[in-house]
């Protein structure tokens, strides 16, 4: 990457986040889908509730983005299809400590999450 981008502005993506979610794209093969992982990592921030983008944070929503261009999901399939995906441990990883915070324990977590729904265990 020779140049800034204002694209970041777009997608809400931390510039030291753009640029590693770059270089993991190119390693997964997913150069060329640079764009749809752009566009995956703001849809990936809003099912994940507009979360603070820190270094562990904004990791775990490239990672999600970077999910949905690999598997072909939007933010409405990506709900819909929440009970049957393996998602990457990183999410699942930060949405279960972020229900554990909230004292809940159940194992439909990432549905209920992604569906919007609460955990009443």
């Amino acid at each position: 990457m020779k140049a800034v981008t204002s694209d970041v502005y777009l997608h809400e993506m931390p510039g030291g986040q753009y640029t590693n979610l770059k270089i993991q794209a190119n390693s997964l093969g997913l150069g060329g889908d640079w764009g749809k992982i752009c566009k995956s990592y703001a849809a990936a921030n809003r099912a994940l509730g507009d979360i603070v983008k820190v270094t562990p944070s904004s990791k775990v929503v490239g990672d999600l983005a970077q999910f949905m261009v690999q598997n072909d999901l939007d933010e409405t399939s990506l709900v819909a299809k929440a009970a049957e995906l393996s998602f990457p441990s990183s999410v699942v990883g930060s949405v279960l400590a972020e229900v554990q915070i909230l004292g809940c324990t159940c194992w439909a977590v990432l549905t209920l999450f992604f569906c919007g729904g609460w955990c009443i265990c």
